[in-house]
């Protein structure tokens, strides 16, 4: 984005998620600046969608006399499934200006452990 030219307003998409996906910001407000010239846009002026996400760890410990105990451990990472989108393609030149393309968390992961201590 060092290399653009500020020729509207910016601003985010409205819409359905897909929408938005598609166009996250309005791409018309940018342009290529003339060859050797500096861009007019400054440093932050886009902003990414949020991110959210939420783990969640459960043990539980089962004692078999004094000295053994088994522990039965489960975690949770992404437990919502909760989608959190990458951020938008910022080069004016690119096909995919202003969509975006990645996302930034894997799918909810669960994994399951046991530990027998003694």
């Amino acid at each position: 984005m060092l290399d653009t030219t500020l020729v509207g307003t910016p601003g985010l998409t409205s819409g359905s998620r897909g929408q938005k996906v598609l166009q996250w910001f309005d791409t018309k407000a940018y342009a290529v600046n003339a060859v050797g010239t500096f861009g007019t846009v400054g440093i932050n002026t886009l902003r990414g969608p949020g991110l959210w996400n939420a783990d969640l760890g459960i043990n539980k410990n089962f004692s078999f006399g004094e000295a053994r105990q088994l522990q039965f451990r489960s975690e949770f990472f992404n437990v919502f499934n909760n989608v959190n989108l990458g951020l938008p393609n910022s080069s004016v030149i690119s096909s995919s200006f202003g969509r975006i393309t990645s996302t930034t968390t894997p799918p909810r992961v669960i994994e399951l452990a046991l530990k027998f201590r003694f």
